[in-house]
């Protein structure tokens, strides 16, 4: 078993771009949104467009993630995965810097299995108070234009491990992971689209419920008899 999950609004209670894109950005972002929600841009032309658009220094950034929650579960989620060798990796449109800063804080107790959370993200660095970025995981061989291809690393993850996929999300720019996977955990539109499309979802609101589902999985697996 191998466990992919989305972070803005999955991991964290807020949807951290838009958190960022409200309080830094010019309003003209919402106009980039609806391109991006009608099909218009894919989510890497969408950001590309939207984070032009933000002016802040490192320490007004600092202090807005500061604010961010996570879920209160995930924690104890994140631990079991690591204590049970179950792999369990970060797949986002957000930015690593933005991620890393909000897991550390959030979880400080957990710092050495946050060193072993594979995070596929953007990557930003400052110019001043000007931001610039790169998108070392879009492309893949689909057309959809993502910022960071969550179907192209599912699909590459099962071909090299050749194991059961769970991916876990709650917003429009995971549909295309949860194609991919073996079972999906969702919530908000993720779980409305996946119930349109006839992808197998189980709806959850806390890690909590995902960690049960896991742990029961694991009591039924057969298992393996000594050679």
């Amino acid at each position: 078993m191998i466990i992919f999950t989305d972070f803005d609004g999955t991991i964290t209670r807020q949807d951290v771009l838009d958190e960022i894109l409200q309080r830094f950005a010019d309003k003209k972002w919402l106009e980039i949104e609806k391109k991006w929600l009608a099909g218009e841009i894919g989510s890497l032309e969408c950001l590309k467009q939207q984070m032009a658009l933000v002016k802040a220094d490192t320490s007004d950034m600092e202090e807005l993630l500061d604010s961010i929650e996570i879920d209160p579960t995930f924690p104890e989620f994140s631990s079991y995965c690591f204590t049970e060798e179950i792999p369990l990796r970060i797949v986002s449109d957000n930015f690593r810097w933005f991620i890393l800063h909000i897991l550390t804080k959030n979880l400080p107790e957990h710092r050495n299995i946050l060193e072993r959370i594979p995070i596929f993200a953007n990557e930003v660095q400052w110019v001043g108070t000007r931001l610039e970025f790169a998108f070392p995981h879009s492309g893949g061989d689909c057309t959809h234009g993502c910022a960071t291809c969550k179907a192209g690393i599912i699909t590459k993850s099962r071909a090299r491990e050749k194991d059961e996929i769970i991916f876990i999300g709650d917003g429009l720019s995971d549909r295309f992971g949860s194609r991919e996977a073996d079972l999906v955990f969702g919530k908000s539109k993720l779980l409305e689209y996946c119930h349109k499309n006839g992808i197998e979802v189980i709806p959850f609101e806390q890690f909590s419920k995902i960690k049960s589902w896991v742990e029961s999985k694991r009591k039924l697996a057969p298992k393996k008899l000594p050679l």
